[in-house]
């Protein structure tokens, strides 16, 4: 039987990478655009993950605070 991280490697790998993201925007001011965890969420869709969608609305988060963060500099 499979973990629940097993199930959702993509999803949880999806998340990691956004929070890798903001924080290396928070920390050091260089911002990513997010086209990685946008694939990554696309993948665990196509692969049936229960929790494709919060890595759906990540990923996307990721590319709305790079996107704000590049047009107010």
């Amino acid at each position: 039987m499979e973990s629940v991280f097993q199930k959702n490697r993509l999803s949880f790998t999806t998340l990691a990478v956004v929070a890798a993201y903001v924080v290396l925007a928070a920390t050091t001011h260089v911002v990513m655009l997010g086209i990685l965890p946008v694939l990554l969420s696309f993948r665990a869709f196509r692969r049936g993950e229960m929790f494709a969608p919060f890595a759906l609305v990540g990923a996307l988060a990721a590319v709305l605070i790079a996107v704000s963060t590049l047009s107010n500099h």
